[in-house]
């Protein structure tokens, strides 16, 4: 939303309430997937003024004709800050083989190492979010297949993809200097236990995100003991929110206000929005 569709964080709450309200108040995963897939073509629509048609076949990668597209060749420092921070990527798995992270990137890779298919706005957003038992697996036709592939969501692996950020930066902004990384979560889930059933625990390591922050935070200290890791994080109140909870908008925003509101981390906030209005010459902050 905020980075290939352009939409600014207001914007972008008030298209994930709608597509709240119409996805999940579906009750079978087949209805569920059908509705997100409807509901995210008319957000493309209302963002983009396209029809559907277009809205459904919209690429995913900023074509190369488009200088957002070529943020690193671009010589200003500011113009390249400005148009690099618009590169993102969304990660989901192939059902046939969940080990490594599919990336879905808004710009055309010129590295190698990575598998990135070419897909469409609405078939990145549909794999990324096949979470099992929530959503249907997606089919996506690549170029070089005679038949799809399934993919699934990135939330059993990938819950926290900044390792891949930072792969991806190094392996795609070689002449670039990056500053900071910042790492936002959607809350902290509190203690692991081995509960009784066993499957739910395997899934809540398997989704954990505070695990492969520390893991990330160790790997740059080493490679890259410059950089400044910042990880934001609602530490309380937010513990037991679902998807299937997802009206509870104010819970969030309350909780999420009040950790803000924290000195530590509106210190953090500050140093960071500083050294972005101030940022230097070939520097660049990847979120």
């Amino acid at each position: 939303m905020l980075f290939r569709l352009g939409m600014s964080i207001d914007e972008a709450i008030r298209e994930y309430v709608e597509i709240g309200k119409s996805v999940f108040s579906q009750i079978s995963e087949e209805a569920r997937s059908w509705q997100l897939e409807i509901a995210v073509g008319k957000m493309i629509q209302r963002q983009n003024g396209v029809d559907e048609v277009r809205a459904r076949k919209m690429p995913m990668r900023v074509p190369m004709n488009s200088t957002k597209s070529r943020a690193y060749d671009i010589p200003n420092a500011f113009s390249q800050w400005i148009l690099t921070v618009n590169c993102s990527f969304v990660c989901a798995g192939r059902k046939e083989n969940v080990t490594k992270p599919i990336h879905f990137p808004t710009w055309n890779p010129t590295s190698r190492g990575f598998i990135r298919p070419n897909c469409t706005v609405m078939e990145a957003v549909r794999a990324t979010c096949a979470t099992p038992t929530i959503f249907k697996n997606v089919p996506i036709l690549e170029e070089a297949n005679i038949e799809p592939l399934q993919y699934t969501g990135a939330d059993l692996r990938w819950n926290n993809p900044v390792l891949h950020v930072w792969e991806e930066a190094k392996a795609e902004f070689t002449s670039l200097n990056i500053s900071h990384i910042v790492s936002i979560g959607t809350g902290a889930t509190g203690i692991i236990a081995h509960g009784p059933d066993f499957s739910t625990t395997l899934k809540n390591i398997a989704r954990d995100c505070e695990t492969t922050y520390e893991e990330a935070a160790q790997m740059l200290q080493q490679e890259a003991p410059k950089i400044e890791f910042i990880r934001l994080n609602v530490e309380r109140g937010l513990q037991d929110m679902s998807w299937k909870e997802w009206e509870k908008f104010g819970v969030i925003k309350a909780h999420t206000e009040a950790y803000l509101q924290e000195q530590e981390v509106d210190k953090k906030l500050v140093n960071l929005v500083t050294h972005v209005q101030g940022v230097c010459e070939f520097q660049v902050s990847v979120l």
